[in-house]
């Protein structure tokens, strides 16, 4: 997502925006990038980190009812874990639940940062449109002196040439999947099942070894990047993606 989207986000979270607001964005969205926006927001709550009342308090104030069929909570070592099941007809719906879920995290979160001083952007006092277009501002001159810093010139084009690689490579393999491999009956050949592992194997292998170079370039770029701007965790990973995109 956007930072516009995630700053957005925060500003709920804070009690700031409404449940409408964003709900009127994440309409005009078309599917793709609805589901997209789900599972973006999915890994913003952190799912493990939820206890049984986060769930019951999130459909209540959802207005969905106890028995909402698309939430699905999973227990265990005293933590709750939601898994999502979303029928197209039910996705703005599973969209305000999760909403309900990242301010409870977040409001939770919120507390501990303020205690501990955080330098994230997420824990600052966003209700001033002042303040947030100072971020804004500040985040893309900051975009911009990166891009243009000979110093990291090398490695972002390098990452942004991976993420091109490991994209083409799992296009590749999708195309290639796409055609149906099985017999008038319904049922994969012995032949098909030996030839289709195999492919497998070779294909995650190849994505591993992508995957591999680009998390420790990656590492390195938000080392090197966090200690110079004196940026927190989640700066740095935005700084990093925004910047790559203007290499590909």
């Amino acid at each position: 997502m956007t930072l516009e989207e995630e700053i957005a986000l925060v500003r709920f979270g804070q009690g700031v925006l409404s449940h409408d607001e964003l709900l009127a964005h994440f309409s005009q969205l078309e599917q793709g990038l609805k589901m997209k926006r789900i599972f973006e927001l999915y890994h913003l709550i952190d799912p493990t980190k939820l206890v049984d009342a986060d769930i019951e308090q999130a459909l209540v104030a959802s207005a969905l009812g106890a028995d909402y069929q698309s939430c699905v909570v999973l227990r265990g070592n005293r933590l709750s874990r939601v898994r999502l099941n979303i029928p197209g007809s039910a996705i703005e719906k599973d969209y305000i639940l999760l909403l309900n879920l990242f301010k409870i995290v977040y409001q939770r979160r919120l507390v501990s940062m303020k205690e501990g001083k955080s330098k994230e952007w997420r824990y600052r006092d966003l209700s001033d449109d002042e303040t947030v277009m100072a971020l804004l501002s500040g985040h893309r001159k900051l975009v911009d002196e990166v891009y243009n810093n000979s110093s990291f010139r090398s490695e972002f084009a390098s990452l942004a040439k991976l993420w091109k690689a490991h994209n083409a490579v799992s296009k590749a393999r999708d195309q290639e999947s796409a055609p149906a491999r099985k017999s008038q009956m319904g049922f994969l050949s012995y032949d098909e099942v030996m030839t289709e592992s195999v492919e497998s194997i070779k294909f995650l292998e190849e994505m591993n070894k992508y995957s591999r170079i680009m998390a420790i370039l990656n590492h390195a770029l938000k080392k090197a990047l966090s200690i110079q701007y004196g940026l927190g965790s989640s700066q740095a990973d935005r700084l990093i993606k925004d910047v790559m995109e203007r290499h590909s």
